[in-house]
């Protein structure tokens, strides 16, 4: 995705975008989740490659967890830093989601 280079540049551009949730939980809060996307979609979630913090309505995540695939509509909201696991801060590029539907669930 052409985005995932200077998210910024892209603020307001709207997408589908496809993609496979790397986290949701308390970290992320109730209202954002990181996940996998791109602008096609994949057979293997690791095929995705751009991550990304997707921010939304707690409505449209409530049931949303770790692994599920899904296809959005989103809008770019820019670029967000956020720290990761270990301690260190990641830069990602921030979509807004518009509509949310998960193509398969986690097991």
């Amino acid at each position: 995705m052409a985005l995932a280079k200077d998210p910024d540049a892209h603020t307001g551009e709207c997408y589908v975008v496809y993609g496979v949730v790397t986290r949701s939980d308390a970290a992320t809060g109730a209202e954002a989740l990181r996940a996998d996307v791109d602008g096609v979609r994949h057979t293997d979630a690791y095929e995705c490659p751009t991550n990304t913090v997707l921010t939304g309505d707690v409505k449209a995540f409530a049931k949303i967890v770790t692994d599920d695939s899904f296809t959005a509509k989103v809008e770019v909201s820019g670029s967000i830093e956020y720290e990761n696991q270990i301690g260190g801060e990641r830069t990602a590029p921030e979509l807004q989601v518009d509509s949310i539907k998960v193509t398969t669930p986690a097991p």
